[in-house]
């Protein structure tokens, strides 16, 4: 497995690691301090993904239907990104809200779907480019 894949995953556990952190505390002034360190995590992931992944994939061009996969998660990834972007902003104060643990699980369900994702599709398909090998 390449370096970037590995601290590509090493970045979701410890983004999940975070957030059960921050749920198993509910809606304290802890789990927010936490869930600002998810935010920090989730921002840096994505910004090595947009550095380092995509445009290795981008550089394949369209061999081994990487232009369509990349399609589908870039449309994914805008989701994602307003959806936990919607959520901080709403709680990133540290105010508990009635809606704090609704939206907390709606986050947490965008987060995990996208990730396990990720590492079953988008991944593989950078380790074989990477490796020279077709998909």
């Amino acid at each position: 497995m390449s370096q970037l894949i590995d601290e590509l995953k090493a970045d979701h556990k410890r983004l999940i690691d975070l957030l059960e952190k921050a749920r198993r505390l509910g809606a304290t002034p802890e789990a927010f301090q936490i869930l600002k360190q998810a935010r920090s995590t989730l921002l840096t992931h994505i910004g090595k993904e947009d550095a380092r992944l995509y445009p290795a994939m981008r550089a394949a061009g369209d061999q081994h239907g990487i232009a369509s996969l990349l399609n589908l998660f870039g449309s994914d990834m805008a989701k994602v990104s307003e959806s936990a972007l919607r959520f901080f902003t709403k709680h990133g104060d540290g105010k508990s809200t009635v809606e704090f643990t609704a939206d907390f699980a709606r986050l947490m369900a965008v987060i995990t779907t996208r990730m396990r994702r990720e590492e079953e599709r988008l991944y593989p398909a950078y380790e074989k480019l990477s490796s020279g090998k077709a998909a």
